[in-house]
């Protein structure tokens, strides 16, 4: 009979003994938990790092929350604390700014010193809440403010406020699981359940205040009826007046049209590009960073692929300098090698021609120094062109007073007045006697003079120069020709420049 008593007794005693056994070993586990946080806080402190050791404090006061859980009356609570305030005062005056500290101290109000302990399912219960709660105010906020100042590399806003809202829910769910568990246990008027039920509602409500701050910061507004049509107009403009016509002229042979192509890419550059920028830019930030976001706001694929083409097409733009130089730079080449094989007349245009492309080959040179020296090229060319050219002497004037005067008579005529040419007769020398021209069966049937003229174009006139060609004037063909003016025809030899001042006129 005093077994059956007796065994009871003792298993009652051995499961009273179990629970205070294990609500010891908790509240140990706590206080390791909030010693170790303390020491690392200060350490890190030591070593510089505040932010570091703001996160360890706010992980001690966790501990300690979790303490006063477990049992408000603890001798060790007291200790904790005054660490607690004691550090946070040391980190306060290393950075002039307060401690970031987990907010449970401000919002759980202080626990009565007759409060019971939680039970265990309930202390559970309220670790994990707030383990999230912590995980809200800390983590999630930073990564919502990230996206608010534009710091964020997350992708795209809606992604980041999707995964916070969902943690917003979880802590719902997290609360509804805790008062449960509280109600169960009979605590649901335990001060700790209270308190928690108004962190969690604050918490709650701040996160999703961040929220709706980024979601209305990033939503795409209502499109306006212009902005379905605005880029392609856009870009039939560009193309039309700009990209086209600067392509178009680069592929040319001409060196005047490439020459065009490059002056009008840098009026473009000046006057239109910013203005064209401008506006593709404001498109992207009212209605998307790329073609697909752009489609996806507007609801339609023209405007996307128009704003694209825009940006692929000025970004050709870009590329036709070292494409302009290439061709350019092949030019070159090719115009000096074979300048001293210029005819006179030719040379000092071909001189004008090398500086124009040379200018051309320099502007779009990625390195300029492998562009030749052509001013001293043609510095150079010009020297030994103008010594050849001064070395030449006007011969004297042959013939006989009628013969001149016809002469003169013709090469004002076929030549001063030629309309293909804008010639001003300079003079002329008769530089030999009469020769058959042509014949027939033997017999003569032309004869001519040999004259060398001089004539100035207009450019020659600025130059102080004079074209001189080396003619033969021959008289019209007949079955008795004499040796004497009017003459009909000439042909023409060599030509060649002198210098103005040395021609002369003869006498009739």
């Amino acid at each position: 009979m005093k077994t059956r008593v007796i065994l009871p007794k003792l298993l009652l005693i051995a499961a009273i003994l179990f629970g205070f056994n294990t609500a010891v070993a908790d509240e140990a586990a706590q206080l390791k938990t909030a010693n170790d946080a303390l020491r690392q806080a200060q350490n890190a402190m030591f070593s510089g790092k505040i932010e570091e050791a703001s996160l360890k404090l706010a992980d001690a006061e966790e501990a300690i929350t979790a303490l006063k859980g477990e049992n408000p009356n603890s001798p060790q609570l007291k200790t904790l604390e005054n660490k607690v305030s004691k550090l946070k005062s040391d980190i306060e005056r290393r950075t002039s700014t307060p401690a970031t500290t987990s907010a449970s101290s401000a919002a759980e109000p202080p626990s009565s010193s007759q409060a019971p302990a939680l039970p265990r399912n309930t202390r559970e219960a309220h670790r994990l809440l707030e383990r999230e709660l912590q995980s809200l105010e800390t983590t999630h906020k930073t990564r919502l403010e990230r996206v608010i100042s534009g710091e964020s590399t997350e992708g795209d806003a809606s992604f980041v406020t999707q995964s916070v809202g969902r943690r917003i829910k979880e802590a719902g769910e997290l609360l509804a699981s805790f008062e449960d568990t509280a109600g169960k246990d009979n605590v649901s008027d335990h001060p700790t359940v209270i308190a928690m039920r108004k962190r969690t509602q604050a918490v709650t409500k701040t996160t999703q205040e961040l929220i709706d701050r980024v979601m209305t910061q990033t939503a795409t507004p209502e499109p306006d009826a212009s902005d379905l049509t605005v880029m392609q107009e856009l870009l039939e403009r560009f193309r039309t007046d700009w990209h086209n016509p600067i392509v178009n002229l680069s592929y040319e042979s001409d060196l005047d049209k490439v020459t065009e192509a490059w002056h009008k890419l840098n009026q473009f550059n000046k006057e239109v590009r910013p203005s064209i920028q401008s506006q593709i830019d404001a498109f992207a930030a009212k209605y998307g960073p790329d073609r697909d976001a752009i489609e996806e706001a507007l609801g339609e694929s023209a405007p996307g692929i128009a704003w694209s083409d825009i940006q692929r097409e000025m970004k050709r733009l870009d590329s036709l300098p070292s494409e302009i130089h290439v061709r350019v730079m092949d030019q070159l080449q090719n115009m000096l090698s074979g300048l001293d094989r210029n005819h006179d007349f030719f040379r000092l245009q071909r001189h004008i021609e090398l500086l124009a492309t040379y200018e051309i080959a320099l502007a779009t040179a990625a390195d300029p120094s492998s562009v030749p020296d052509v001013p001293a090229i043609v510095a150079a060319d010009t020297k030994a062109y103008m010594d050849k050219i001064n070395q030449v002497e006007w011969p004297e004037c042959l013939g006989n007073p009628d013969t001149r005067k016809g002469a003169k008579a013709y090469l004002v005529e076929n030549w001063e007045k030629d309309p293909k040419h804008n010639y001003t007769l300079l003079g002329f020398a008769i530089t030999g006697d009469w020769s058959v021209q042509t014949r027939t069966l033997g017999s003569p049937t032309s004869y001519g003079i040999p004259v060398k003229v001089a004539l100035q174009e207009p450019q020659d006139k600025e130059a102080g120069l004079a074209r001189v060609f080396d003619l033969t004037l021959r008289t019209e063909v007949s079955d008795k020709p004499e040796k004497t003016p009017p003459f009909a025809s000439d042909t023409v030899g060599n030509s060649w420049y002198i210098q103005a001042s040395k021609v002369k006129m003869p006498a009739e």
